[in-house]
C-alpha cells in the first residue's frame, strides 16, 4: 500500500486529519512517497476556511514554529491559534528532519466556531485524545520510516533517478498553487527539491517562458479575480491579503498592468451573457 493510501486509510478509521509538511526532496522525488495535493496541507473544512480568511498568516506561521520544535523533538500535542489539537510527530532521514506528520484535526469542549466558519464543525475530541493522535502517528512514522530505510539501503538519494525538466515544472506549480497565500521564493522551491536555484530558474525560462515569481504572481492574480467576482463584501485590502500581495496598492498596480484596469473597476464590470 503506498504511504498517501494509508493515510487516507487513517484518516477514515480514526475521523481524524492527516497531513504531511515535507523538507527532504526524497519525498518529492520518490514516486512511493507522493501524496495527493491537499495531503501537504491542514485539509478539514475547518482548515480550509481558516486559511482562507486571513490568507493563510496565521496558520502557516503556527506550522513554521511547530516544524522548529518538532526538529529538536521525538514529537508532542499541541493547540493552533484557533483551537484545533493535534500531534506533531518528525520523521528524520539522512540524519536531518525530512517532514513532520500532523495527526489531529480535533476540538476540545470549550471550543466555539468563529464567525467566518458556517460549515460542519471539527469533530471533538475524547477523553484520551492525546493517546489517540499519538497511537495514531507513531503508527505511520513507523511506516514511514521503514519506506525511507529501504530507500537509505537503496544508495538513498543516489538511488534516485534523474528527474526532466517536466518534472521540476510541474512541481513548481504544484508548489505554487499549494503556497501562493505565502511569502515564498524560488530559493524555497529549490531547497524543497534538492536543486540550484539557477539551475530551476532556468528550467522555468526555459518551459514555461517566465520566471517564478511571474509564475506565482499569475496565480495570485487568478484567485483575486475569482474573490473579486464572487465576493462582493470583500475589501481591495482584503482580497490583496488573501491572495497573498502584502500591500493593496501593489495588488491594484499588479492588477491594472494585467486587465487594464483596477480592481475596482473589474468588480463593476457586468458579467459577458
Amino acid at each position: 500500500m503506498l504511504f498517501r493510501d494509508l493515510m487516507r486509510q487513517v484518516e477514515k478509521e480514526n475521523r481524524i486529519s492527516v497531513s504531511l509538511e515535507v523538507c527532504h526532496p526524497v519525498f518529492l522525488h520518490c514516486d512511493e512517497l507522493k501524496l495527493a495535493p491537499d495531503q501537504y496541507l491542514h485539509h478539514i473544512p475547518f482548515c480550509r476556511a481558516a486559511k482562507q480568511y486571513d490568507g493563510n498568516r496565521t496558520c502557516s506561521g503556527n506550522k513554521k514554529r511547530s516544524r522548529e520544535i518538532a526538529g529538536h523533538c521525538h514529537g508532542f500535542c499541541g493547540k493552533c491559534p484557533y483551537g484545533i489539537l493535534e500531534y506533531a510527530a518528525p520523521v528524520r532521514f539522512e540524519n536531518r528532519l525530512a517532514a513532520v506528520l500532523y495527526v489531529g484535526g480535533l476540538t476540545g469542549p470549550d471550543w466555539r466556531p468563529p464567525e467566518f466558519f458556517q460549515g460542519e464543525p471539527p469533530r471533538p475530541a475524547g477523553k484520551n485524545w492525546r493517546a489517540e493522535l499519538s497511537d495514531c502517528a507513531f503508527f505511520l512514522r513507523r511506516m514511514l520510516e521503514m519506506e525511507l530505510r529501504a530507500i537509505a539501503l537503496r544508495g538513498g538519494m543516489n538511488s534516485v533517478k534523474r528527474r526532466d525538466e517536466n518534472f521540476y515544472v510541474q512541481n513548481c506549480l504544484s508548489f505554487i498553487s499549494g503556497h501562493y497565500q505565502e511569502n515564498i521564493a524560488l530559493a524555497d522551491l529549490a531547497d524543497l527539491l534538492g536543486v540550484n536555484a539557477n539551475y530551476l530558474g532556468g528550467v522555468l525560462r526555459k518551459k514555461l517562458h517566465s520566471t517564478f515569481r511571474e509564475q506565482l504572481t499569475r496565480k495570485r492574480l487568478e484567485e483575486a479575480e475569482i474573490l473579486l467576482r464572487l465576493h462582493p463584501w470583500l475589501s481591495i485590502g482584503e482580497i490583496a491579503f488573501k491572495c497573498g500581495f502584502a500591500d493593496s496598492n501593489y495588488f491594484s498596480a499588479v492588477f491594472r498592468r494585467e486587465h487594464g484596469m483596477p480592481p475596482t473597476a473589474f468588480r463593476q464590470r457586468k458579467p459577458v451573457r
